[in-house]
């Protein structure tokens, strides 16, 4: 809470709160940021740092800037308790993204070979256990807070080592 002041100067008994966002606002905003990190990450494996990535699913290379590489799931977003994991998430681009729905028989293959059968497995079953249960399980807005904390250090780390590529050009 913040403290009004008057024309004159003195503090006023009222106060504001301040307006928090919704917490769907949040889940974007924390998508976005995770996102990004997810496309420059794919990026530095490849070699290509800034500039361009493959898609995990057809191979082509896409540039990071332009909208044509997203953050593809392999499991649904719908699952919660996996949107924000690192190996359920890789560059994708949009043509396998929406329109081939994440090609998952290509995309299971390579979290297969990237991360070893245990880890697909568990991403497996995180979405048995969320078509199973009624009430399903949500992020908290702290959650949310330290998963945009985590990845906007991370986006800092990057950019320390590769600077030209992440600063937005001025128009």
């Amino acid at each position: 809470m913040r403290t009004v002041t008057s024309k004159q100067g003195s503090k006023s008994k009222r106060t504001k709160k301040r307006k928090q966002i919704t917490k769907a606002a949040l889940e974007k905003r924390v998508w976005t940021v995770f996102s990004k990190y997810i496309r420059h990450r794919d990026a530095l494996n490849q070699g290509t740092p800034g500039v361009s990535a493959k898609c995990v699913t057809c191979k082509e290379s896409h540039p990071l800037k332009g909208g044509s590489l997203h953050a593809g799931h392999f499991i649904s977003r719908t699952v919660r308790t996996i949107k924000f994991d690192e190996c359920n998430v890789h560059a994708q681009c949009q043509g396998c993204n929406y329109r081939q729905s994440g090609e998952q028989g290509i995309h299971a293959k390579y979290v297969i070979d990237t991360y070893g059968i245990d880890v697909f497995n568990k991403l497996v079953q995180e979405r048995i256990n969320h078509l199973k249960i009624k009430k399903k399980p949500e992020l908290t807005r702290k959650e949310l807070l330290d998963i945009e904390d985590k990845y906007l250090s991370l986006l800092k780390q990057y950019e320390s080592k590769y600077p030209m590529f992440l600063k937005k050009s001025k128009k």
